[in-house]
């Protein structure tokens, strides 16, 4: 992984880049505003996601969990993402624009009998680091 470098914003160029950008329904060649301005963005995403990953392997390494943290107005924290069970008892199915397991109701029948409905199982999740500014 490359060393995080030292960012500089030129608030002046970004300014210019804003106003070029804004005039591209005027004309074609104002784009060149709006592409340095998403050139910027994924920079800094890219930035982000190599600090996300360094804080999750720093944390690990030396307290064995990725710790939460809370800012002036930022919170870090590590999270479980994509859906927790897979299912295709229709009993434990919610519906919406798709469909999915509903792990609230599996997780009450887990608890009650010990055991995953039929036709279910457990999903290993991704853990993902998220930044919340608030």
């Amino acid at each position: 992984m490359k060393d995080i470098v030292k960012l500089e914003i030129n608030t002046p160029a970004l300014s210019f880049y804003i106003e070029e950008g804004g005039k591209t329904a005027l004309r074609k060649e104002a784009g060149e505003g709006i592409i340095k301005i998403t050139e910027a963005i994924d920079l800094l995403q890219k930035g982000l996601e190599q600090v996300k990953e360094l804080m999750r392997k720093n944390g690990i390494e030396t307290y064995g969990v990725v710790p939460s943290v809370k800012y002036k107005n930022l919170s870090i924290f590590e999270k479980e993402v994509g859906d927790k069970y897979t299912t295709s008892n229709p009993k434990f199915i919610k519906k919406s624009k798709r469909e999915w397991a509903d792990s609230k109701k599996i997780e009450e029948y887990l608890e009650e009998t010990g055991e995953l409905p039929d036709n279910t199982v457990k999903n290993e999740r991704k853990k993902t680091l998220v930044i919340v500014k608030k």
